[in-house]
């Protein structure tokens, strides 16, 4: 699960290099740009797997017999 949440943001920061430079932004900026978006998503994501995990599962409403 790790590997699949580093991936992601390694992605996401991907993305984020190509729109940058699409966009015209000098190439320091990306390069100082490129771990801070790598690591916020990380962070962010491991914090909602955390999350998730973390609630209970809910069990499935039983049916009552109609009468």
């Amino acid at each position: 699960m790790i590997l699949g949440l580093v991936l992601v943001s390694a992605v996401v920061g991907k993305i984020a290099v190509v729109a940058a430079l699409a966009l015209g932004l000098p190439t320091w900026m990306v390069v100082v740009t490129y771990p801070l978006i790598c690591s916020l998503t990380l962070l962010l994501s491991a914090a909602i797997w955390n999350i998730r995990q973390g609630q209970p599962a809910r069990a499935p409403q039983q049916l009552r017999p109609q009468t």
